[in-house]
């Protein structure tokens, strides 16, 4: 296989095929082995810093692979076992990459945009708290409602009135 090198050599590409990696010294008219020895740290310094990129960009497109698989699933019933399965990571592995990347882990992430989405609903409808507490993924309303608080610091009633006196109701 052939590796490209884009290193310091007067902004070129040198392409270096299994043949060509004695002409390579040649053309950068290195005489001594010091200068090898320095060209040899740069080009292995520059692959490994290739490689780091590549791994991270990977990663962050994982995340956002989980945070939109997440974000049309939410409302329903997900789980992280699941969601690691089907982007064939474990879930603990996958958890920890959502914690360094966006800041929260699967349990957080979810829970976020469930409270966020029953915000919404608090307060753009007139739905009871158990049918909010449906739609964004609690069978329990009263689990919901603790969560809720856990999260805004208020009931859910309680933010739906403070929403409308704020006049934040349509």
């Amino acid at each position: 296989p052939d590796l490209y090198y884009h290193g310091q050599s007067e902004g070129r590409a040198i392409r270096m095929g299994w043949l060509d990696r004695f002409d390579l010294l040649r053309w950068m008219d290195l005489h001594h082995m010091g200068d090898v020895r320095d060209w040899l740290e740069r080009l292995r310094e520059d692959i490994l810093e290739y490689i780091q990129k590549e791994r991270t960009d990977g990663r962050q497109m994982v995340v956002r692979r989980a945070q939109d698989i997440v974000t049309q699933r939410f409302c329903g019933e997900i789980t992280l076992s699941e969601l690691a399965e089907q982007l064939d990571l474990t879930p603990g592995y996958l958890s920890g990459l959502m914690k360094k990347y966006i800041g929260k882990t699967f349990s957080e992430y979810l829970t976020y945009l469930r409270m966020e989405q029953a915000k919404k609903l608090l307060r753009e409808t007139h739905d009871k708290i158990y049918a909010v507490a449906v739609a964004v993924g609690y069978e329990d309303a009263f689990y919901f409602s603790r969560i809720f608080k856990r999260e805004t610091g208020m009931t859910p009633g309680d933010w739906r009135k403070r929403a409308e006196q704020r006049g934040d109701v349509p």
